[in-house]
């Protein structure tokens, strides 16, 4: 009977201490809150209401693709509330909170209840399952819930490219239930001051060189979906675009571009192989810059500034193209000129007017009156011959050589394209930078 009862106590006294010790198997401390439980009466929403805290710590912003007008990030979404249902009494030396993680714990998941929280404006999102699921949930003594989760997600950004690439552009990632009003479930930013990057800003920036994360602002709104008003909260990213790439890869080759092509201005006028080459070549060259500039844009109904740019420097090579050609044609019209005014070709032209005149006047005399008629009518139709080659006498005429100066042409141009182009960068720089300064928000 003693042996018994000595046994009895080291058995009793074993147990005290294995509950009070942390090698409590965390199956049987689980067990113990009853939300937990397998009874699916847990699964269902608390009968008041519920309000979630929701933080987000951002791993990375990887692109915001221009073509698709989306936003590609990662983060960890945690959303915490209460739930009395999930109180449970502290045991001795037993820590305040159960974390439910990985493939042992994570069923366990399935009979507790959970905000049916999506993004609203997301395309795609993944959760990462390996190499174990990269999410957890843990439950305070006192009945508070923590579910944190990773995603990635892929979310639509509308944008207006108008002023690209001068433009700042804001991305807005919502949030609320899918399923329950206002009424029900109530969301709310944890923090609205800050916003955490899991590696930093300085990681960040080096992620997408493209964009610059200029600031964020976090708001909480009531909508109206499904005929329900239901609670939504919005975090909104405001991007600038750094121009360093722009400035070194489009605009300045545009510039060298159609300072390649103002050489024509300068090159013999008999040179019309290199001439024309250089024309054909710069038009070329800024066409191919400006489908490589759009390559990577929507197609818009509105004109762009880069596009613009581009469509104006376009304009100036061609110009100077048609320019040449132009210079060519008065070249070419005012040597034919100069081979008819010849000295020696003009003494034997007025030498034979005289004799034509002698001759005729005497033959005239000597016709018969029905001979005379036929040659008036023959100097009717010379007459009418004479005004429908008008423009061509016009334009044989020997005082065009005194206007025909294809040197003035060029002259003009060394002149006029640097100067007009160059106005034209005054404006155009000036007015985009400035509303580049104006029109950042906040």
């Amino acid at each position: 009977m003693l042996r018994r009862s000595k046994l009895l106590i080291l058995l009793c006294f074993a147990w005290s201490e294995c509950l009070a010790s942390n090698l409590v198997d965390t199956m049987d401390m689980t067990n113990k809150i009853k939300c937990l439980d397998m009874s699916p009466k847990y699964r269902k929403r608390a009968d008041k209401l519920v309000e979630v805290e929701v933080d987000v710590t951002i791993i990375s912003i990887s692109s915001l693709n221009l073509a698709k007008m989306e936003l590609n990030l990662d983060l960890h979404l945690s959303q915490t509330w209460t739930d009395k249902r999930c109180m449970f009494r502290l045991l001795p030396r037993q820590e305040k909170v159960v974390t439910l993680q990985g493939y042992g714990l994570q069923h366990r998941l399935e009979h507790l209840w959970i905000p049916d929280t999506y993004i609203t404006n997301a395309v795609s999102t993944t959760q990462h399952p390996a190499p174990q699921p990269q999410q957890s949930t843990k439950v305070h003594f006192s009945g508070e819930i923590q579910h944190r989760v990773r995603l990635s997600l892929t979310a639509s950004c509308p944008m207006n490219l108008q002023f690209f690439p001068f433009d700042h552009q804001k991305c807005i990632l919502s949030w609320q239930s899918y399923s329950f009003p206002n009424s029900k479930v109530h969301y709310k930013w944890a923090n609205n001051s800050t916003l955490r990057f899991q590696e930093g800003e300085a990681y960040q920036e080096s992620m997408m060189p493209e964009m610059k994360l200029r600031g964020f602002r976090k708001t909480s709104r009531v909508v109206l979906d499904d005929n329900e008003e239901k609670s939504r909260i919005d975090l909104i990213l405001y991007f600038d675009r750094p121009l360093g790439y722009y400035l070194f890869e489009i605009y300045t080759p545009a510039v060298f571009i159609v300072i390649m092509s103002w050489f024509n201005f300068w090159l013999n006028r008999s040179a019309t192989p290199a001439r024309i080459t250089l024309g054909v070549t710069t038009v070329l060259t800024i066409t191919t810059l400006k489908a490589n500039a759009d390559s990577n844009l929507p197609h818009t109904s509105y004109p762009k500034a880069i596009g613009l740019y581009l469509w104006v420097c376009f304009v100036f090579t061609f110009a100077a193209l048609i320019e040449f050609s132009a210079a060519a044609y008065l070249e070419k019209r005012r040597n034919f000129l100069q081979s008819k005014m010849q000295p020696s070709i003009e003494v034997e032209l007025g030498v034979q007017v005289e004799i034509d005149s002698a001759l005729r006047e005497n033959a005239m005399s000597l016709l018969l009156p029905m001979e005379k008629d036929d040659i008036k009518e023959t100097s009717e139709t010379e007459v009418r011959t004479r005004k429908k080659s008008y423009m061509s006498k016009k334009m044989n005429d020997p005082k065009l050589i005194e206007i025909l100066k294809p040197s003035i042409a060029d002259m003009y141009s060394r002149i006029l394209f640097p100067a007009v182009f160059l106005a034209f960068n005054v404006v155009y720089w000036g007015f985009f930078l400035l509303y580049s300064t104006m029109h950042q928000e906040l």
